[in-house]
């Protein structure tokens, strides 16, 4: 419910192994801003948000580039909450199982 209420997810980490906070915010469709710390390629790839350097400004930026265009922020939402289906829904995941174990056998 929290995430229902934000316009943009900031998450400002300076590393992170496997970020569960940033998958929940771009499963309920936040557009996305991380940091390169946070390791999350797939969001600037599939143009679900905005990779930043933990730098001076940065944030402030991306967030007003986001909030400053409604369409580019509706399609960034979108683009978040399709990442996540794509590549970490149940289905995919349980492939992604499956094809571990086939491959610890041999």
């Amino acid at each position: 419910a929290a995430y229902g209420d934000c316009d943009v997810f900031v998450y400002p980490s300076p590393s992170e192994g496997f970020s569960i906070a940033v998958l929940e915010a771009a499963a309920a469709g936040m557009p996305l801003v991380i940091t390169t710390g946070c390791k999350f390629p797939l969001v600037a790839t599939k143009k679900a948000g905005i990779i930043v350097k933990q730098e001076k400004n940065t944030f402030f930026k991306a967030i007003l580039k986001i909030l400053a265009t409604a369409p580019l922020k509706k399609k960034m939402g979108k683009n978040a909450r399709n990442l996540v289906r794509q590549n970490f829904g149940i289905h995919k995941m349980a492939l992604e199982l499956i094809s571990c174990y086939k491959s610890s056998k041999s």
